[in-house]
């Protein structure tokens, strides 16, 4: 399980939906152990996390989406963001969808792939749609939006 905590006056936060639901589960009391890697540098979390409500926003509106995992792959996939990989049984070589982690992206690289993903989502997803329509309704659920 990997979450994201942000560090408070208080102590560390879940800082990001999908965490808040392992904070719930945790017991009062018990000790939990985990790594710490810090991303400040790296990269915006505020970008990440405008990137997650943006792939929510369009599931909630796209019946070929149950999750904002199947479009993230799908997404990787338009854009060929994709890995190599040998199948140990026959030999062949075989694709997946690649990765776009803290650790594999610089901030401008993250940048330009969140701009890509606007431009697939309104070229093969939400046709209809607009760049400004999918930033209104992105930034309206953000809590700094």
């Amino acid at each position: 399980m990997k979450c994201k905590v942000v560090k408070t006056l208080s102590g560390w936060s879940p800082a990001n939906e999908d965490t808040e639901k392992y904070h719930k589960k945790f017991s009062l009391g018990d000790l939990y152990h985990f790594d710490v890697k810090h991303y400040k540098d790296q990269r915006n979390q505020k970008l990440l996390e405008k990137y997650w409500v943006l792939l929510g926003v369009v599931v909630d509106n796209h019946p070929n989406y149950r999750t904002k995992e199947d479009l993230h792959t799908d997404i990787k996939w338009a854009l060929d963001i994709v890995e190599v990989r040998k199948d140990i049984r026959t030999g062949e070589m075989y694709k997946v969808a690649g990765s776009v982690a803290m650790n594999k992206m610089t901030q401008e690289e993250f940048e330009s792939f969140y701009s890509d993903s606007i431009n697939v989502i309104l070229k093969f997803i939400l046709q209809g749609a607009t760049e400004e329509e999918l930033n209104e309704r992105v930034m309206a659920i953000l809590p700094f939006g």
